[in-house]
């Protein structure tokens, strides 16, 4: 979801209904990404998860239905179902630095404390004791769907809006509908990251963030959620701004 505000008051945030033709070169091209950009671990593990249970897995048949494929232990099962609930929570949830920090120390307090106390061989027990058993089929039909849901929102849905920023102006283009097609100065832009996101610079793999465009006299304001390198992008529109203001 793209965020646009401007400021009460000042005047409507595109000056011009139309885009401006400028040299490309240069330009710096920036699109975000929908929340399901974060659930590739899970598709992974599920190919993972596959792949041992068709090496290594034990063939089933329940009276005379179809033969299956099941992993002997249920560890997979389990882990596999953890890990889709913190994506889910992860992907909805924005999680401070801080917080994240907070927590992981209080859950290791709480080991610690269970282990000098006696109790924590009884909660391990209880942690592991459910027997979730996935078979082979599951894991490639959920995991390839998945997956090509995931291929069709980050390589093709997500890019159907764009920011194209160049010298002098941003352009925000819908692929589908140029009618809402804008265009903003960027002789007063400042560009910045928001405050960290702990759990999705995780699944980011430390290289995604919200990026803010923004008018430094609230013409504007911008948010661009879930980019891809935005360090990278960040110093190249820095570039952009500072070559303007030379010029």
């Amino acid at each position: 979801m793209i965020d646009t505000a401007t400021t009460p008051g000042a005047p409507n945030a595109p000056l011009a209904p139309a885009i401006q033709k400028v040299d490309p070169k240069g330009d710096v091209v920036v699109w975000g990404h929908a929340g399901i950009f974060f659930w590739w671990p899970l598709w992974l593990y599920g190919y993972f998860c596959g792949f041992i249970t068709h090496m290594f897995g034990t063939e089933m048949q329940l009276g005379d239905g179809p033969v299956f494929k099941v992993y002997e232990e249920s560890w997979p099962g389990v882990a596999f179902l953890t890990l889709l609930l913190l994506i889910i929570m992860f992907s909805a949830w924005r999680i401070k630095s801080y917080v994240a920090v907070v927590g992981i120390l209080a859950v290791i307090v709480a080991i610690e404390v269970l282990i000098r106390t006696g109790y924590w061989d009884g909660v391990l027990g209880w942690l592991i004791s459910p027997v979730i058993y996935l078979n082979l089929a599951f894991y490639l039909v959920f995991s390839s769907v998945l997956l090509f849901v995931w291929i069709t929102s980050v390589f093709f849905l997500d890019r159907l809006t764009f920011w194209r920023i160049q010298p002098g102006q941003v352009q925000e283009v819908h692929v589908l509908d140029h009618i809402d097609d804008r265009t903003y100065p960027s002789m007063l832009m400042t560009v910045h990251r928001k405050p960290v996101d702990f759990m999705r610079r995780l699944l980011g793999l430390f290289r995604t963030g919200d990026l803010v465009i923004a008018s430094s006299d609230g013409r504007y304001n911008v948010t661009i959620p879930n980019v891809w390198s935005i360090d990278s992008k960040i110093n190249r529109i820095t570039g952009i701004i500072h070559a303007r203001k030379s010029a």
